[in-house]
């Protein structure tokens, strides 16, 4: 035990030893060398509350709290999109709660991301009215090639006496992975086309530091670093891949801090005013785990919650077992729901990416589909070949209902062959129209049979009560 005790009063002197040395190798704060604190998140979707795994926007406050947030004026916070779109406080209320939530923090700014345009291009419109932060996207223009007058390219932040230029950028993947509103009206430019327009506008505006944030994966982010450090990016921040990334390429940091508010980036930047260079940059990936939250935040999510309405809380199912996201129960339970909302549907397509979580065992109810199926989506019918419908299942292996296979053969559920010539009524999510490239197919008629593939699921499970004695169970075995 005394052995014990002396490695680790050793190994604790020589953590502090070198904390303190590292602490003393760091620039001091003069009248020219400013300091700047960068709080970098992304992909938080809508997750405000503490959970089991993650502190939520109510606990990272309370961290950046006691990291000096609120005293004086050297932190920046930034967050590379996605704000919303996950559990059912932030979707009931279309990202308001979110937004409002982000509002109070202090959020400066915040890169488009694919998920902020779930609700919309008019939701989207409103929610950046209501912010007190821009939203950057400087690759996004209008149908005709305009841009858009709820987005902006850069922002100037004067942090510490420091003009920080923030640049903007969204995913590529913005036109295929959100609604088909959003990818009928709006067009991209290349990234690199943009960055330079918005870093040559930046820096004419009078910006000091350039800072770029974006809603790219990792991958992406490296090909764009040597470009950014090219026009003199110090920080290029990522998102959308829910990916944890702390490198340095060509001088420039590129950073990513993961998803669903797990944990945040912290970028302390030493910036000689003077010599208009950055002197000292480091980073570090800070976990959020469950603990302590902000009390005037935690107070603002307890407003929002209490606003809900009483009636998503109200059971209308049970389940034994919990049902997975790519699950043959999951494909049999929407198979079964739509094509109770769309009686003519012989075949429906699914895609588990719009599946935020499993069904949890237990009582079920509307605010669970709101948590499962975040997303807004009509569900739209149409008429397939089937040799159209198989090209879909083997290219991009979607949940699928209405059919069976065996050694790479088809059949209907009655047990007809599926003819790869003949015409089946197909039904899907909005999502998936865009997603699988359907809306490509000029000879395609689509109608709407449905307004909300949630809704759907819930008229179903409402019409055929289940319970812990006769639970959902049984109903979700293939035929």
């Amino acid at each position: 035990m005394r052995k014990f005790l002396s490695i680790t009063a050793g190994l604790l002197f020589l953590w502090i030893a070198l904390r303190t040395f590292q602490i003393l190798l760091l620039p001091i704060e003069t009248e020219t060398v400013r300091h700047i604190v960068i709080l970098y998140t992304n992909d938080v979707h809508g997750h405000l509350e503490p959970t089991s795994t993650s502190g939520g926007l109510a606990g990272m406050t309370h961290r950046w709290r006691k990291e000096g947030l609120g005293e004086g004026d050297r932190f920046l916070l930034l967050d590379g999109g996605d704000m919303w779109t996950g559990p059912v406080l932030s979707t009931y209320f279309q990202g308001e709660s979110t937004v409002d939530v982000m509002n109070a923090i202090g959020y400066r700014a915040v890169a488009l991301g694919n998920h902020d345009l779930d609700f919309g291009l008019e939701t989207l419109r409103q929610r950046a009215r209501q912010a007190h932060f821009p939203l950057l996207a400087a690759n996004v223009r209008d149908k005709n090639g305009n841009p858009l007058d709820f987005l902006s390219p850069f922002t100037i932040i004067q942090v510490n006496h420091v003009r920080v230029g923030i640049l903007g950028l969204t995913t590529n993947e913005l036109l295929s992975d959100t609604q088909a509103e959003a990818a009928e009206n709006l067009r991209l430019i290349s990234y690199e086309e943009a960055l330079r327009e918005a870093a040559a506008q930046a820096r004419s505006a009078g910006a000091d530091l350039l800072v770029l944030i974006s809603h790219l994966c990792q991958a992406e982010a490296y090909r764009l670093a040597p470009l950014a450090a090219e026009q003199g990016i110090a920080v290029l921040g990522g998102g959308h891949c829910h990916e944890i990334v702390n490198d340095t390429v060509n001088g420039t940091l590129l950073v990513q801090s993961g998803a669903f508010a797990d944990g945040y980036i912290r970028v302390d930047v030493y910036f000689d005013l003077a010599a208009k260079r950055v002197v000292e940059m480091n980073a570090t990936y800070r976990r959020n785990l469950p603990g302590k939250s902000d009390e005037s935040i935690r107070s603002r999510i307890a407003r929002w919650r209490a606003a809900l309405p009483a009636e998503l809380d109200q059971p209308i199912g049970y389940l034994r077992q919990p049902v997975g996201r790519e699950s043959k129960e999951m494909a049999r339970l929407l198979t079964l729901a739509w094509q109770s909302a769309c009686p003519t549907a012989e075949i429906i397509l699914a895609t588990s990416r719009y599946i935020a979580q499993p069904v949890p065992a237990g009582p079920l109810t509307p605010a669970t589909w709101l948590d499962i199926l975040p997303t807004n989506n009509a569900l739209l019918e149409t008429f397939l070949t089937g040799k159209q419908i198989i090209q879909l299942i083997e290219s991009q292996r979607p949940l699928y209902g209405g059919l069976l296979e065996k050694d790479g053969r088809y059949w209907l559920e009655d047990g007809t062959p599926l003819k790869l010539e003949a015409r089946y009524r197909v039904v899907f999510p909005e999502s998936v129209y865009i997603r699988y490239g359907l809306r490509e197919l000029a000879d395609l008629t689509i109608t709407k049979c449905a307004q909300d593939w949630r809704q759907a699921i819930v008229d179903w499970l409402k019409s055929h009560p289940t319970s812990p004695e006769q639970p959902l169970d049984a109903l979700l075995q293939e035929p």
